[in-house]
């Protein structure tokens, strides 16, 4: 086997500064990520620390239930739907009425797992019309879940 390389094998870190304000992670969730380089002054008032919380309200609530619930608003009561799925012709960024399953938080964190929504989409497929013409990985509701570990 080869040696491991050692410190000396790597090169000198150079001092940064100049970029370190430029990429500095946020210090707080309400502060606005780009365009750096501008004050808030310039941006406009988006929303203040104080009031974030009570004029944000979340997209998604959390919990089993709620996942449960949303994994069978889209996918179970819906076979020819999730049989048909063909992710790029959704929009991720479609909020009011969603053209996924938005199902996405609640596998992220735990609330469902890849394996109750896999056979959520397997049961569905399998009730879909024989008339629905029916998509495969990797742009189905299957393929969506087995790419999802390569993030």
């Amino acid at each position: 086997p080869l040696e491991s390389p050692g410190k000396d094998s790597f090169p000198e870190q150079e001092a940064n500064d100049s970029l370190d304000m430029k990429y500095r992670p946020l210090e707080h969730p309400c502060d606005i990520p780009w365009p750096r380089g501008y004050s808030r002054k310039e941006i406009g008032p988006v929303w203040d620390r104080k009031t974030a919380n009570k004029k944000t309200t979340p997209i998604v609530k959390g919990g089993e239930s709620l996942a449960l619930a949303q994994l069978h608003k889209t996918v179970t009561a819906r076979p020819d739907w999730t049989a048909s799925f063909e992710k790029p012709k959704t929009s991720c960024t479609e909020v009011s009425s969603p053209s996924t399953t938005v199902l996405s938080p609640y596998l992220s964190i735990g609330c469902i797992s890849p394996r109750t929504a896999w056979h959520a989409v397997s049961d569905a497929n399998a009730k879909a019309s024989s008339k629905t013409s029916r998509t495969k990985p990797p742009v189905s509701l299957h393929g969506q879940l087995l790419w999802r570990d390569f993030n």
